[in-house]
Order: C-alpha cells, then structure tokens, then sequence
C-alpha cells in the first residue's frame, strides 16, 4: 500500500461516515417536519396562531422539499465518492475533495436553515403554551 493508497483510503473513510451522517440528519429532520405538521394541524384546528401556523407550515414545506432533495443528493454523491479509491495522484483526490467540501458547505447551510425554523416552532408552540396558562 503506497502513502497514496493510504490517503485515499481514510478520505474515503472519512467521506463515508460524513455521509452516513448527512443520512441520518436528513431522515430526523424528515420525521420532526412531519411531527411538526401534526402538531401544527391541532394548532389551525383550534384556531390558536393561525398566521403563525400557516407561515410556519409553509416554510416547513419549502423545507421538506430541500430535504427530499438533499437525500436524493446524498445517494448521488456517495456513488461519486466510490472514485476516491481509484486516484492514483493528488490531482485526483483534489477534485473529489474539492466536490465534497462544495457539498458539505452547501448541506451544513441547510441545516442550519433547518434548526433556525424549528426554534422558531418550539418558541411558537412554548408561547403558546405560556400564554393559556
């Protein structure tokens, strides 16, 4: 095994669990969107915050859709990441490294997206909450 090999290897290795990650982030972020819809459907339902349920349905939606096709994009760009095993020189590694890095910055953006909507949720449902009492 050449140093080469080596370095291949654990970037492979390093990019196949960055994308195990990515996955399973993806598929929680799924689950709480639809947990969110039911729970703003009870919110409409009782006529409670409609405005904000109604935005907050609509960005969940937008949101949904990234995430189908941040999933879609994932599955893609794993099948792409099986040709870091086969670089035999720097320049090769670059270009997959240079794809991954463009792609992790791309998905990190739209985590964080994600998390800032759903402290806004938790915040509505926690004034809402608050505001009963």
């Amino acid at each position: 095994m050449t140093n080469n090999d080596f370095y291949s290897a654990a970037g492979k290795s390093f990019i196949d669990n960055e994308i195990r990650h990515w996955k399973e982030k993806t598929a929680l972020i799924e689950k709480e969107i639809t947990f969110a819809y039911q729970v703003n459907e009870d919110f409409v339902a009782q006529r409670q915050f409609q405005i904000t349920a109604a935005k907050l349905l609509t960005e969940f939606d937008l949101l949904r859709h990234k995430n189908n096709d941040f999933q879609n994009q994932i599955s893609a760009f794993m099948l792409r990441t099986e040709g870091i095993t086969e670089c035999d020189d720097l320049q090769c590694e670059d270009y997959f490294l240079n794809g991954y890095q463009e792609f992790r910055s791309v998905i990190e953006l739209h985590f964080a997206a994600y998390r800032k909507l759903k402290a806004v949720f938790l915040e509505a449902i926690a004034d809402h909450k608050l505001s009963k009492k």
